[in-house]
């Protein structure tokens, strides 16, 4: 007997095995997913927030990675996986001292924004990379 429930069609005794098997799947497809961005202010934005929930004021749907309304270091080690190429020490390095109309200024690595990569974009980018 056929048993047709949100598009999986499920036949025999080991049904119980093929909608664990879906299910885990697709949780796994879920929670996979890429972060928005690759920048410091992103991963250090992320960082700030690990511990909120909706209605904090860290809080932030973007940095909620796995969906489950709390932002954990789960969040951020999907996200640091994610910007896996982001975590190039030569690349910060050749944009390190520049700063915005410089031609190796990289804004993705002024993780405070403030238009200079310095110091304290170095001390960011080691606490995420």
């Amino acid at each position: 007997m056929a048993n047709k429930g949100a598009g999986i069609t499920l036949i025999g005794a080991g049904t119980g095995l093929a909608i664990l098997a879906t299910a885990l799947l697709l949780k796994q497809k879920e929670t996979s997913q890429q972060p928005p961005e690759c920048t410091g202010a992103f991963l250090w934005g992320l960082v700030q927030a690990i511990g909120s929930r909706p209605g904090d004021p860290l809080w932030n749907v973007n940095y909620d990675l796995d969906k489950d309304n709390l932002i954990t270091s789960t969040d951020f080690t999907m996200a640091k996986n994610g910007c896996y190429s982001f975590c190039n020490y030569y690349t910060f390095m050749n944009a390190y001292g520049s700063s915005v109309g410089d031609a190796n200024y990289d804004p993705a690595y002024d993780f405070d924004q403030n238009g200079v990569i310095n110091e304290n974009d170095l001390t960011m980018y080691n606490v995420v990379c």
